[in-house]
């Protein structure tokens, strides 16, 4: 394996710092169909477990350097005819993270119920260092 080591890199118009980069970037990201359940797409997620209902954990290929890394998360769910809220959340409350596991959990809200729930999709992208 060749190694390219380099301070900058620039398109020409505007230079930014290989830090940045190295540490500015997504370390994995996944899209998961937890009804089904399967990986739509993804980067260093070697799995996708569905615990119950609304309930799972993504594995990450390459582990993170501690479990202080973030997680942005969104599910999508669409109804034309009830008006809700769906989160797609951390569960580090209940079950705490590891430097290769994240647990999560889809809630669905509406006014009259709340429950947690299978998304059709759930997106996540972590950041923070690899081991």
């Amino acid at each position: 394996m060749s190694t390219l080591n380099v301070s900058n890199i620039t398109d020409g118009t505007t230079t930014v710092g290989t830090e940045f980069v190295v540490n500015g970037s997504a370390k994995a990201w996944c899209s998961f169909n937890q009804k089904t359940p399967e990986i739509l797409d993804s980067i260093n997620t070697s799995s996708l477990t569905d615990s119950s209902q609304g309930k799972g954990d993504l594995n990450w290929t390459s582990a993170m350097s501690n479990r202080l890394y973030t997680a942005p998360s969104q599910s999508i769910y669409v109804s034309s005819s009830t008006a809700y809220c769906v989160t797609l959340c951390d569960a580090e409350t209940y079950q705490n993270r590891t430097v290769s596991k994240w647990y999560f959990r889809n809630v669905y809200s509406s006014s009259s119920s709340t429950s947690f729930f299978d998304p059709d999709m759930g997106q996540v992208t972590i950041t923070g260092d690899l081991a």
